[in-house]
């Protein structure tokens, strides 16, 4: 398995997290606000680009589970990776969350 198979994996991977930040930027806001509150416009803006992020991780993961099997197991490597990354995310929205209502 040739190392410029893992970057253009990465890379793919990057560029789903990308998209989906500035799709979340464009995103009305306001679920993140009803559970921030309206003072915390910063609080709001991290959540919606965190749920952004993680549909986007799940598009991606959904592409490497479609994806060719044989890839010299770079291709599980980056399914645990994308996993690994979802779980961080719902921890970040978990613990933001918490933040905004113990500021509440």
């Amino acid at each position: 398995m040739k190392i410029w198979k893992a970057a253009a994996i990465i890379l793919a991977l990057a560029l789903a997290v990308s998209v989906g930040a500035r799709k979340a930027s464009a995103a009305p806001e306001s679920a993140a606000i009803a559970a921030c509150g309206p003072g915390q416009p910063n609080m709001s803006a991290a959540i919606t680009s965190m749920k952004a992020a993680l549909q986007s991780l799940k598009d991606a993961q959904g592409s490497l589970k479609n994806a060719e099997k044989n890839k010299g197991g770079w291709r599980v490597i980056a399914i645990n990776q994308t996993n690994a990354s979802m779980q961080s995310i719902d921890k970040a929205i978990a613990q933001t969350n918490i933040g905004c209502a113990a500021a509440n």
